[in-house]
């Protein structure tokens, strides 16, 4: 009880910017526009437009514009479906997206979002245009999950006004968005910015402008060691299915398609002059993109998908992983359980006793055998547990 009462009031703490004044004017958002409808612009449309904000949706071409709007009609048909509003509701929601291939109506936004795919020389191109389009006063926002807020702003003569507006996917659906400041961002710009996702019913959190910010900062180590247990002889669900009954509300590798595996690849492109020689990194991801199974989005990645996108367990990546993995010489002996218990133990103790005392307080009385919960079979022998490579 005493750990929800902390996250309680930590939610609501995290939400209030100490350094900006509390009389520093804020702006309403009438009106969002959007560069990119994939899967986070189609989401953040979504999003703004269930707040009653009227949204212009944007991509290169009509294609990928109706691709978009098909997804947003696919959602907005479920939520019928399921009885969360009626067809009324969802089609008054339809109707104040408005998509087009320009931008025609970026003028007169209050919050231009730039919701491309991770790739930073994309992304100061689109920032170069929308310096000819958006007004003085508009907040230029990118939804860049992991790259640089400074050097997206550098292409403009205005880097007070870009700031990081990270919405995490499905953006229709999770409320947490990260509002990230740059060096040069203002105050009232980053208070804008919360006032923007409190009109989107998001919810929110404050950064400081570093590789993966908060939320990605955690998420791709943890990525990266589920990627490496599934080389070492866990498969996918396994895995995934270790994770749930610990508490998590998805697994990783169902979270990876959801959000898209061909948006980490590409964070390993923008990233992968850093890598340092002789580093493992995960090597079943490459493959699964230059594959095209790019997760929900393409009905299959880590898993397959049918048209109520759960995930199934494929056989083919269980292949695949297993090929991989031989060929690098991943797999050895099985760890032993009663070793794997020692050793989840030990970690939970530290962490909980030096980095989370709330924990104590909310642990599952069986959290401490954590091997009974991880039912992984196969697991190798790992040389370290504590590694060299957690990210810059």
């Amino acid at each position: 009880m005493r750990a929800l009462i902390h996250a309680f009031f930590a939610e609501r703490a995290v939400s209030k910017i100490a350094d900006i004044p509390k009389d520093t004017p804020v702006l309403p958002i009438r009106k969002i526009a959007i560069v990119g409808a994939g899967t986070m612009g189609a989401g953040i449309a979504m999003a703004c437009a269930n707040s009653g904000i009227a949204v212009v949706l944007k991509d290169v071409d009509q294609t990928a514009l109706d691709r978009g709007m098909a997804a947003i009609h696919r959602n907005y048909e479920s939520s019928i479906a399921k009885g969360r509003f009626s067809k009324e509701v969802a089609d008054r929601r339809i109707a104040s997206i408005r998509a087009q291939t320009g931008y025609d109506g970026f003028e007169d936004a209050d919050l231009i979002v730039e919701a491309a795919f991770e790739s930073m020389e994309l992304k100061k191109r689109i920032f170069a245009e929308l310096e000819g389009v958006a007004r003085l006063d508009c907040i230029l926002a990118t939804n860049t999950s992991t790259l640089d807020i400074d050097a997206i702003a550098s292409v403009t003569s205005r880097p007070e006004m870009v700031v990081g507006l990270h919405f995490f996917s499905p953006a229709n659906v999770m409320r947490l968005v990260e509002i990230v400041r740059g060096v040069h961002t203002g105050k009232a710009v980053v208070l804008d910015r919360a006032g923007a996702g409190q009109e989107a019913r998001q919810s929110r959190s404050g950064g400081w402008n570093c590789r993966g910010f908060v939320g990605n900062r955690m998420m791709l180590p943890y990525m990266r060691e589920a990627q490496f247990l599934a080389e070492e002889g866990a498969t996918p669900e396994q895995v995934d299915a270790a994770l749930y009954d610990f508490g998590m509300a998805m697994g990783i590798f169902a979270v990876d398609d959801m959000g898209g595996i061909d948006v980490g690849w590409r964070v390993r492109q923008e990233y992968k002059h850093l890598d340092k020689p002789g580093v493992r990194v995960p090597l079943v991801l490459d493959k699964l993109y230059h594959m095209h199974r790019l997760g929900q989005k393409t009905g299959a990645g880590w898993y397959r998908y049918g048209g109520d996108r759960k995930p199934i367990p494929d056989p083919e990546v269980d292949a695949l992983i297993e090929r991989t993995a031989i060929e690098a010489a991943f797999r050895g002996a099985p760890y032993p359980t009663r070793r794997l218990s020692s050793v989840a133990s030990t970690l939970w103790s530290t962490r909980a006793r030096a980095f989370w005392k709330a924990a104590m307080r909310s642990a599952p009385p069986t959290s401490m055998s954590l091997h009974d919960r991880l039912r992984l079979p196969r697991l190798s022998r790992r040389t370290h547990v504590v590694r060299g490579h957690g990210g810059s």
